[in-house]
């Protein structure tokens, strides 16, 4: 929020109206981290060496609008190995274990299928 005050009180952006309550009910540390973005490394990180050694995943809640599935959220899991991205749409978010562990299996599965393709 300090940093929208400080765009409009600097004339940077046009339009831009805030009001206290608008923003009550949100979490602070998710207000700041939807404001503040890093570019990855270049290079560096941890060096894996197998497909589900290190998985990076995010749940998106409770998206304005269910798809046709009637989900309400997504999720996705970034394999730190493979980078291979795979998106999965919930409709609870009781259902993120059930979730990994399924890309868990899918992730092994599909390595092995690919091993004897080649």
């Amino acid at each position: 929020m300090k940093s929208f005050k400080q765009l409009k009180k600097l004339n940077l952006v046009k339009g831009l109206s805030l009001k206290e309550e608008t923003y009550a009910h949100l979490c602070k540390g998710y207000v700041e981290g939807k404001c503040h973005k890093q570019k990855f490394p270049e290079e560096g990180g941890e060096q894996t060496f197998s497909l589900i050694e290190i998985v990076h995943s995010n749940l998106c809640s409770l998206m304005q609008i269910k798809s046709l599935g009637g989900a309400s959220y997504k999720i996705t899991f970034i394999g730190q190995f493979s980078r291979k991205l795979v998106i999965n749409f919930l409709e609870q978010r009781n259902q993120v274990l059930n979730c990994f562990k399924e890309y868990k299996v899918f992730t092994i599965k599909n390595r092995h299928e690919n091993a004897l393709k080649h």
